[in-house]
């Protein structure tokens, strides 16, 4: 099974949730911020502020500020769900970014059939003030009974990065649960992490001693075989964002995924308005590594209360001996141990790898799940899905192996880049 999302949701508008109804609760009830008076609205958004800031999985995906901003570039739309109490104090927080998408059983990069449904995403699990079982299982009870009152047909809940060891994790294990379905996208992974620590030796000090050698080799090695000519660009201002898409888009061009697939990351209107808006509220942090002067590997993130969130990174396939990507990796641990305490934990996002694996220092065990409403329908599809991935799950495995996957993505690999029209620096119109 795999997630497609259309370029244009202009063609199928977001439709609103349910207005919010009153469910039995003792210690929680859930209901829209938008619904909320205006002076409720300006003290809750105050707490949601106050909670982003001590919660320990609070992340920029919870940060209103930023879903609305998303919202507002990509035309989807967010829903900002509170948890009171019966005085009116906030207790719990679950925001939600909708937007059409679809549910396809694909084999081979090739979709053979597709379900198109408004997917209403969550990072990680909603927020509590209070974490204590009995409490955090009640809250959360009370938020998809709400949920699932409030849901249209065709939407549906998607948990991004969720904690197994959380509440929500625990319900998702049962497959049926509340009036919805759990439906894994994808297998379990660990996420992984690294201490940025004081400096970039302390960072390397918490890594395997090939790691930390075969790292200083590739540094040397690169700047042996371009005399030195190595520089880090840097952009943190609005004023530096064209000039970092310019760059990562020069090297985007040039890697397999955008030949093969069509990903990337250009220099288009909605990236650099996303980019700049970012940058005015201190997020953005973007690298390109350049060597006599090309592009040849970016990372683009946000700095968030402590955490260096590492979303889109590409590298120079031309490059690719020389180990660019981890090259690169160390110039940006370097700089988030410069900035005095700002940058704590480096994030590698969701999913795992080989490299990964090497360059973290912690991890723990998550997934992507689907909550779809226990109707007559999606007990149906559900199966359907859950056999179909198991199946191509054992061919992957298989493929894995006998090397055969690996053999034919460096073939894919090679065909994709070579030949290819030299990259282009041309932005998209505005």
């Amino acid at each position: 099974m795999t997630t497609t999302e259309p370029h244009d949701s202009a063609s199928g508008g977001i439709e609103p949730l349910r207005r919010s109804t009153r469910v039995p609760e003792s210690h929680c009830r859930w209901m829209l911020l938008e619904e909320a008076s205006d002076a409720d609205q300006e003290t809750w958004r105050e707490d949601i502020r106050a909670l982003l800031g001590q919660h320990p999985r609070a992340t920029l995906d919870h940060d209103p500020d930023w879903l609305e901003l998303r919202a507002a570039e990509s035309r989807r739309r967010a829903f900002l769900y509170v948890g009171v109490d019966k005085a009116g104090q906030l207790v719990g927080y679950a925001p939600f970014l909708a937007h059409p998408s679809s549910l396809s059983f694909s084999l081979a990069g090739r979709s053979l059939l597709t379900l198109p449904v408004q997917r209403l995403a969550i990072t990680a699990s909603p927020l509590l003030v209070d974490e204590s079982s009995q409490f955090a299982s009640d809250a959360v009870h009370s938020l998809l009974t709400t949920l699932r009152k409030a849901l249209t047909p065709g939407q549906v809940l998607f948990v991004l990065g969720l904690h197994q060891d959380s509440v929500l994790g625990a319900l998702a294990e049962r497959r049926r649960s509340l009036g919805f379905l759990a439906m894994p996208h994808g297998p379990a992974y660990e996420r992984r992490m690294a201490n940025v620590g004081s400096s970039l030796d302390a960072y390397l000090s918490e890594l395997g001693a090939k790691t930390r050698a075969d790292l200083r080799r590739h540094e040397r090695m690169l700047h042996r075989h371009v005399d030195g000519a190595v520089e880090l660009m840097i952009a943190d201002a609005t004023e530096h964002v064209v000039s970092l898409l310019d760059a990562v888009e020069a090297v985007s061009r040039r890697t397999y995924q955008w030949h093969l697939h069509g990903i990337g990351v250009t220099n288009s209107a909605d990236t650099r308005s996303l980019l700049e808006r970012a940058a005015l509220r201190g997020w953005l942090r973007g690298y390109v590594l350049k060597c006599r002067g090309q592009p040849v590997a970016f990372m683009i993130g946000y700095l968030y209360n402590g955490v260096y969130l590492s979303e889109s990174i590409g590298y120079d396939p031309e490059w690719a001996h020389w180990s660019v990507g981890n090259v690169l990796h160390l110039h940006v641990m370097r700089d988030l141990a410069a900035l005095g305490g700002r940058a704590r934990w480096f994030d590698f996002l969701y999913g795992d790898n080989s490299n990964k694996r090497r360059l973290a220092t912690r991890s723990h065990w998550e997934r992507n799940v689907y909550l779809v409403p226990d109707t007559l329908r999606w007990r149906c599809v559900v199966p359907m899905l859950r056999g179909f991935d198991r199946a191509t799950e054992r061919l992957v495995a298989l493929a894995e192996r006998y090397k055969i996957k690996t053999r034919i993505q460096r073939m894919l690999r090679r065909r994709s880049v070579r030949g290819a029209s030299p990259p282009s620096n041309r932005r998209d119109e505005a």
